[in-house]
């Protein structure tokens, strides 16, 4: 009975002596492999942002380069930042050689940005004259070296008794232009697309 209890004893110090190695070696292991493992996969989505970070620079430099000719269009098009008077002098000879009197508003206060370098400006033109200069004056319009949308039209007769001439017509465009600041980006202003480095 006394060597039963003994061997009982000596089984029960062992497996304690067990226990505790185990909890000792083997579970800060455990936790060692756990925490390994929640790195890697830190390090994998870090290295997996950093490549779709990358893809998408590279998709869009892409389409920058394949529309550089349109993009670089824009300034051609575009009424630049100190440069308006030459947009308003462009309407001026429109007005004399359509035989018309205008009147031009760019309603810079209501003004939409575009980005931080493009805008759109409300612009309302009021037209004043015979029926067939006011058409060549607004067809002119559409022709200009500039992008002038007109969103709204009215053509209406003038009181022919405070109109100089009888037959007179009064016309009121709206719409807006698009205008660039001189901060544009250079691919806009040059139409050069600076490559990307590799990382």
């Amino acid at each position: 009975m006394l060597v039963n209890k003994r061997i009982i004893i000596t089984i029960a110090g062992l497996g304690a002596a067990s226990l505790l190695i185990i909890g000792a070696g083997i579970i800060p292991t455990i936790m060692s492999i756990g925490g390994l493992e929640k790195k890697i996969d830190e390090q994998n989505a870090a290295i997996e942002k950093r490549y779709i970070t990358r893809q998408l620079v590279r998709d869009t430099m892409t389409a920058l380069d394949e529309n550089k000719d349109v993009i670089a269009g824009l300034k051609k098009v575009a009424v630049i930042d100190g440069e308006e008077i030459k947009f308003v002098n462009a309407l001026e000879s429109l007005q004399e050689k359509s035989d018309v009197d205008a009147n031009v508003e760019l309603a810079t206060v209501n003004q939409k940005n575009l980005t931080s370098w493009e805008r759109e400006i409300p612009i309302k033109l009021t037209v004043t004259g015979s029926y067939a200069p006011v058409i060549r004056f607004i067809e002119g319009v559409e022709r200009l070296p500039y992008f002038v949308i007109i969103d709204n039209l009215e053509i209406s007769g003038v009181n022919s008794l405070t109109a100089p001439t009888a037959g007179q017509v009064r016309a009121e465009l709206s719409g807006y232009v698009y205008w660039i600041s001189k901060d544009a980006p250079s691919f806009v202003t040059t139409g050069a697309i600076t490559p990307v480095p590799e990382h």
